[in-house]
């Protein structure tokens, strides 16, 4: 009997002392693993140096005027029309640019200037009648002038202001303004029957005149316009925009001859208002990209 109470009480004591083990071993808390940093894309960034090419289309208008009574030089006074119609003219384009940009945030500022070289051409013809007085007599033209012009160069300076859009700001939104020029050959071809009375005969006899006038000239505007950029890689872009510029109306003297038949130097001015439009595609290489590394976030 005192043998299986002491086999009794030694269970007991194993059973209490296991216990605690097995409530432990029952309630463990399986090991924590963290998961791995979340990588957080660094917004594109357009601060920089660049250089590039174009390629584009064009559209200019001219109106010619006459600036006043004297159309042609060192003849006399010769009354003619104020309004000498005017044309319209297309064609090709294709430059390169160069510019810097600086970013803050979202906004980018920047400069940039741009060079085309252009072949816009076009002409009109109209009816030439018109009659002049001088103290010997009258003279009369009735004909027909070729108004022609080409636009050989074009360039623009221009502040430009942008934002950076998408995700990564690899989108850049923007308008541009500042001053251009546009570099301008302009003819007047005129072919007139001539009549005259009295001593005006002398200087212009009777029979045909023939009359070739030509000049170019380089006239400076403004312009103004919106584009889009968009970053193919850290160092490469590709763009497109458009380009309003206003060159004002501009007196300008073509010099020249007049036959009829025998030929002396003359000279014709004209006043032209000119306007061009341009849309362009372009590629941009940049320096000293600002682009930052890609941040992990923990």
């Amino acid at each position: 009997m005192r043998r299986l109470a002491l086999c009794l009480l030694a269970s007991s004591a194993l059973s209490v002392g296991f216990a605690p083990l097995a409530s432990a071993a029952d309630g463990a808390v399986p090991p924590t693993y963290k998961a791995p940093p979340a990588v957080v894309a660094v917004p594109y960034s357009w601060t920089g140096v660049y250089v590039g090419a174009h390629l584009g289309v064009g559209w200019t208008r001219k109106h010619w005027g006459s600036p006043g009574p004297d159309c042609i030089g060192g003849l006399g006074s010769i009354g003619c029309l104020s309004d000498l119609g005017s044309h319209g003219a297309s064609g090709f384009l294709g430059g390169g640019q160069t510019g810097f940009n600086w970013q803050t945030e979202r906004l980018v500022f920047g400069i940039e200037g741009q060079f085309s070289f252009a072949s816009l051409n076009a002409d009109h013809v109209r009816s030439n009648p018109f009659t002049f007085a001088n103290a010997d007599g009258f003279v009369t033209f009735t004909g027909t002038e070729r108004f022609s012009s080409s636009v050989k160069d074009i360039g623009t300076i221009a502040a430009r202001i942008g934002v950076a859009l998408g995700p990564t700001g690899g989108t850049l939104l923007y308008v541009k303004g500042g001053a251009a020029f546009g570099h301008d050959s302009f003819t007047l071809n005129s072919t007139d029957i001539v009549s005259c009375t009295r001593g005006a005969c002398r200087t212009f006899p009777s029979g045909t005149s023939v009359g070739v006038f030509d000049g170019s000239q380089t006239r400076w505007g403004w312009m103004a316009g919106p584009g889009i950029e968009y970053a193919l890689s850290d160092h490469w872009s590709a763009k497109v925009e458009y380009n309003y510029l206003d060159l004002g109306t501009k007196n300008i003297t073509l010099p020249g001859s007049i036959c009829t038949p025998t030929c002396r130097p003359a000279s014709r001015t004209v006043a032209i208002d000119q306007t061009i439009q341009l849309i362009k595609a372009g590629i941009n290489y940049r320096f000293w990209w600002g682009k930052a590394p890609v941040v992990a976030k923990y």
